[in-house]
């Protein structure tokens, strides 16, 4: 799956519910995607590599189609996201429906309280976050066959941990 599919995705998502969707914010929504599709699918949902960078996790090839918006809304869906099978429609949509609600600021602080940024970043190498190190974090709190309320009850000693508002948010079904 490519990651401008992906985007386009959020993108006619944001546009549907009348909410601003920054370049920040749509990497930030893209790396929570990545995590959940890592966990409950046991996959990828996109092969571009995740960057620590100062602002949280990136997809570099992301940011530079979407650059020029700066901290603007994107508007445009350029690519056919009816490409994109109904199972990875289902993680891009809960996602966008678990996160969508915060500022890029917001999502940029939560992903810097979480294990893949902060053990990959170093000022001013854009260190590649792994998936396994992406996968590990999310499956510290969640399994493919757990609901919601398992999930809820599972996630808080993480939440304590990790003061992590993202799982409290996944908590919440």
């Amino acid at each position: 799956m490519k990651i401008f599919e992906i985007a386009s995705y959020f993108i006619k998502l944001a546009k549907d519910q009348n909410d601003f969707m920054s370049n920040m914010k749509l990497q930030k929504l893209c790396y929570y995607a990545q995590g959940l599709n890592l966990v409950k699918n046991k996959t990828t949902l996109f092969d571009d590599n995740i960057e620590a960078w100062y602002h949280g996790p990136v997809i570099r090839t992301l940011y530079d189609k979407y650059k020029q918006h700066r901290a603007s809304n994107i508007t445009e869906e350029d690519i056919n996201y009816t490409l994109i099978n109904n199972d990875d429609k289902s993680i891009i949509k809960e996602t966008h429906d678990k996160f969508s609600g915060f500022s890029a600021w917001k999502l940029r602080m939560m992903s810097h309280d979480e294990t893949p940024w902060s053990k990959n970043y170093e000022e001013g190498l854009n260190n590649i976050i792994s998936t396994d190190d992406i996968s590990n974090f999310f499956a510290d709190v969640m399994s493919s066959e757990e609901t919601g309320a398992d999930i809820k009850k599972k996630i808080s000693d993480k939440i304590i941990r990790e003061n992590s508002e993202a799982f409290k948010i996944l908590a919440d079904k």
